[in-house]
């Protein structure tokens, strides 16, 4: 590489994130958002020797992590249901996680089952699986002002809090959340439009070979 090429590799840097502020202020507004609950296994049924969660067990640990844009509209036009994308998740119970392969949209319903307050997630962590499902659920009575993005809240409040796991063919997990937190996280979007300047010109100035 000359002398000339590495002085300005600097500028090129410096483009580089101009690129990607300049994508990011042309974007919506978007506040990514990591969620995550920790509880236990409350109830097992069924054996299934083939299966990953296969030797988990009522007391072992379980987590629940999903990401998503908290500054999104509501794709629902009902004053008492909010639907909302769901970008990513991560299910684990007895310490193995799985990222699950179908992931459907939060759910958030005023009026749910008897009057209550819902906050569903359907997905199917192994996806080709029949039968293969989870549902990540809140249920509670008059916890949440309104139908948007639940963020702050009182955990406890909620009487059904967790997740319930099948596998199809007769294994399932009844579990229940014991915490819950949350943080900023980077925008997905503005990190792939960086790494990706930076390998289109990282690979456009290789040295040059006598």
């Amino acid at each position: 590489m000359s002398v000339g090429r590495h002085r300005s590799m600097p500028v090129f840097a410096a483009a580089g994130f101009a690129v990607a502020l300049a994508f990011t202020e042309a974007a919506p507004a978007a506040t990514w958002v990591e969620f995550t609950f920790e509880g236990e296994v409350i109830d097992r049924f069924g054996e299934n020797p083939d299966h990953p969660w296969n030797g988990v067990q009522i007391g072992d640990p379980m987590s629940f992590s999903y990401v998503m844009d908290i500054d999104q509209p509501d794709q629902s036009i009902s004053f008492s249901q909010g639907v909302y994308d769901v970008d990513s998740a991560i299910l684990t119970y007895g310490g193995v996680s799985l990222v699950p392969q179908d992931l459907g949209p939060m759910r958030v319903n005023l009026n749910g089952s008897l009057g209550s307050d819902e906050v569903t997630i359907a997905m199917e962590p192994f996806g080709q699986t029949p039968g293969d499902a989870a549902f990540f659920r809140l249920i509670g009575f008059n916890n949440l002002p309104d139908d948007g993005i639940p963020i702050d809240f009182d955990l406890e409040e909620f009487g059904l809090r967790g997740v319930d796991y099948g596998d199809g063919v007769g294994m399932s997990f009844v579990s229940q959340f014991h915490s819950y937190s949350y943080q900023i996280v980077p925008s997905p979007g503005a990190l792939v439009a960086l790494a990706a300047f930076f390998f289109r010109t990282g690979s456009r100035r290789r040295p040059r070979t006598t």
